[in-house]
């Protein structure tokens, strides 16, 4: 408990020292008996409605891994309990060449692939916090119509932005 308890974000049953919560008491080697197995156990006192997991989009980590894949169950010094900080927890699963090529998209370097995913699940393909051109407008529609200028009056809000554009990063 010592070395949870000194990180930075400790889970509250860690911190309030209830390892029962989770644990069971008795057995061979008790402190590795879990009361559930799989996300069962983090869904006792975390709604899989509370996380979303509701949505039409879940992300396969949840639904072939458990919360344990991304987040440690006792503490980290990442936000969340993640087990990595930024998109490095993303890239323990995501090819990170896929997304660091000669041109990235500035908003994966400045804001993470949170700023456009979700984490849990989405309604959007992709985990997309909204439909992926509205999204891309979110950001780059101008008052001043440099967007339509630079598309040569292609009428971007009305398709798919992803049909002619990688939204992570290309080799030009």
């Amino acid at each position: 408990v010592d070395k949870y308890l000194s990180m930075s974000n400790v889970h509250e049953v860690v911190e309030d020292r209830e390892c029962e919560s989770c644990h069971l008491r008795h057995g061979v080697v008790g402190k590795l008996l879990l009361k559930a197995e799989g996300n069962d156990i983090c869904y006792e006192c975390h709604s899989a409605e509370d996380l979303g997991l509701d949505a039409p989009g879940v992300h396969t980590a949840l639904v072939k891994g458990t919360c344990a894949s991304c987040h440690n169950p006792h503490a980290s010094n990442s936000p969340y309990l993640l087990s990595a900080e930024g998109n490095a927890i993303c890239y323990e699963c995501h090819e990170q060449d896929d997304y660091t090529r000669e041109v990235v998209h500035s908003v994966i370097e400045d804001d993470g692939c949170g700023a456009c995913h979700r984490s849990h699940a989405s309604p959007e393909q992709n985990l997309l916090t909204m439909a992926p051109t509205k999204l891309c407008v979110s950001c780059h529609e101008s008052d001043d119509g440099s967007l339509s200028e630079a598309h040569a009056g292609y009428p971007v809000a009305q398709k798919s932005c992803t049909n002619c554009h990688n939204p992570h990063s290309s080799d030009l």
